[in-house]
């Protein structure tokens, strides 16, 4: 056996293309094992394999997440010579945009088990000719709340230096007589997160501009990965503030604000059924 590397190491969620521009990929395996102490085991612990299940993640460059929360696959997880293949079903994907180091726009994505995976001898697959990699310049953020139960003016938030954003699935593991010892899954309750980071003005921009940058308050939130396009939570709600002073190294004033998406908000007394979409306009509640 020779040591390979991992420079045409791939991921495939459909047999034949590769995910594009991927940078890592992750596969763990586990079985937690049964064992116990009996009358005639000597005093020692003796095991017996459990119910088998796993984990995997990759991570990207891209603006589009490539996989969907509670959404089923069957990866290929490549090296140059053997691959292992792997029913899966989404949980989490994220995004991450860092405006002020002005890295690629880059994101990860995790995976369940979702039945018995085999490792074989590598299969072929296509993969894309170029990166499709994004700077995070030129990017940002706008906040529009609503006040009083009515809809306000999108605002672009000031000196924003980056923000985070993340989508994820509680899918629900089971094991039964059917699914031959290993876990199996069903799709979970949907729930997302964001941030985003503010230099100064942040302060000023919350009283004299009436956005309402405040914890409670709801609204939309749009996270721009170019000039038009954008991660929309319809509808976030901020969850909690992190303004910062660095007295000492003299850093500009900075203010995270988190925010958590809900699904409904009222809007002019109605309840109102919200969207969470992704820059391609892919609806990840449905």
């Amino acid at each position: 056996m020779s040591v390979v590397s991992g420079l045409n190491a791939k991921v495939s969620q459909d047999g034949t293309t590769a995910v594009k521009t991927v940078g890592a990929w992750r596969f763990n395996p586990t079985n937690p094992l049964s064992s116990a102490v009996a009358s005639n085991s000597g005093g020692g612990t003796f095991n017996l394999p459990a119910t088998a299940d796993s984990q995997s993640s990759y991570d990207f460059y891209d603006k589009e997440p490539p996989a969907i929360p509670g959404t089923t696959y069957t990866h290929l997880y490549q090296t140059e010579t053997h691959e292992y293949s792997v029913p899966v079903m989404c949980e989490s994907v994220s995004a991450s945009c860092d405006i002020a180091g002005g890295n690629l726009i880059r994101g990860s994505a995790s995976f369940g088990g979702n039945g018995a995976w085999t490792a074989q001898v590598v299969t072929s697959v296509t993969n894309s000719v170029t990166p499709t990699a994004f700077s995070s310049v030129g990017c940002k953020a706008t906040w529009q709340p609503i006040v009083a139960g009515t809809l306000g003016t999108a605002a672009s938030l000031p000196d924003v230096q980056g923000w985070e954003w993340a989508a994820a699935r509680a899918n629900v593991a089971y094991a039964s007589d059917l699914t031959a010892g290993h876990m199996k899954r069903t799709k979970g309750a949907l729930s997302a997160t964001a941030s985003v980071t503010l230099l100064q003005g942040a302060t000023n921009f919350v009283t004299t501009n009436g956005t309402l940058l405040t914890p409670g308050t709801v609204g939309i939130l749009r996270l721009f990965v170019d000039a038009t396009t954008a991660y929309v939570m319809t509808y976030a709600r901020i969850n909690g503030l992190t303004p910062e002073g660095d007295i000492e190294g003299a850093s500009q004033h900075a203010l995270t604000i988190g925010f958590d998406w809900t699904g409904f908000a009222y809007i002019s007394t109605t309840y109102t059924r919200g969207t969470l979409l992704t820059p391609a306009g892919v609806e990840l509640f449905a």
